[in-house]
């Protein structure tokens, strides 16, 4: 019997790095809480005694090759002129968190909160018979469940154990300063807007019947109040869209909603 021979493709080592690089970068991003550009920004803004310190943690751990070549690299890597491996990404970045203040460490939470923190949007209908006392107090119920009844996102989660290095009293600081902020938010929200509200109550609806749709924009969450007759209780749940053929006072809506309209009539006259 004749021997078959078969010749095996050797394996491009080229790719096989770089897949390697995009899975360890990937991989720092998760760590980071699925964005790193505030955290690399930081970095690449420290003094050059601040960054030394950094670099002398790094090569103790990694041994003074791998620090001299962060060393003379790191003009490269802030100018953008090269990136920085998904390897020595994830060594660097390890050794960052213990020389973070804690001011830092909070500002790296609340930008990482603005990215990934919750998007919700709450309605409240209520129709002529529901006490003005009534509406303004399930608006301000519902602002405040938008900044307390709120999970912490897996990214958040990442974020608070890499800055907290395992230590469960700075993880708690951490996040005690998120929902600190959100609960002033809050405030600082109802404190603005109640006044306007009861004065649009006080003024516009007690001379007239026309319908109000009013936004309380909390973050990147809202409360919509609209007054209508098409119902008689007070009903507070997710928001939903006007039904068609509603007319309302829109003192709230976004200004491309106006354009939009804008855009549809002269459409329609130019016809």
């Amino acid at each position: 019997m004749s021997k078959r021979y078969y010749k095996h493709r050797p394996r491009n080592r080229g790719i096989d790095a770089a897949i390697k690089h995009i899975e360890e970068a990937e991989l720092l991003t998760r760590e980071l809480g699925g964005t790193d550009q505030d955290v690399k920004q930081w970095f690449y803004d420290l003094s050059s005694r601040e960054l030394d310190q950094i670099l002398l943690s790094y090569e103790k751990s990694y041994g003074p090759a791998a620090g001299q070549y962060a060393r003379e690299t790191f003009p490269a890597w802030k100018s953008g002129k090269r990136k920085m491996s998904g390897l020595v990404a994830g060594r660097l970045f390890k050794k960052i968190p213990p020389f973070m203040p804690m001011d830092v460490k909070f500002g790296l939470v609340e930008s990482l909160w603005n990215h990934i923190g919750p998007t919700r949007k709450r309605l409240i209908k209520a129709g002529p018979e529901v006490s003005h006392k009534e509406v303004v107090d399930a608006v301000i119920s519902e602002v405040r469940g938008l900044v307390t009844g709120w999970e912490i996102p897996e990214g958040m989660r990442n974020r608070f154990n890499w800055l907290a290095e395992k230590d469960s009293v700075t993880y708690q600081k951490l996040l005690s300063h998120i929902k600190d902020q959100e609960r002033l938010l809050g405030e600082r929200v109802l404190k603005e807007q109640i006044p306007v509200l009861k004065h649009k109550f006080e003024n516009e609806l007690a001379e007239t019947t026309s319908r109000l749709s009013y936004v309380i924009e909390v973050g990147k969450q809202s409360v919509e109040l609209r007054m209508t007759s098409d119902i008689t209780v007070l009903a507070v749940g997710d928001w939903e869209p006007i039904s068609r053929g509603s007319s309302y006072d829109t003192e709230g809506i976004p200004w491309w909603v106006w354009l939009i309209g804008i855009a549809v009539v002269l459409f329609f006259l130019a016809g």
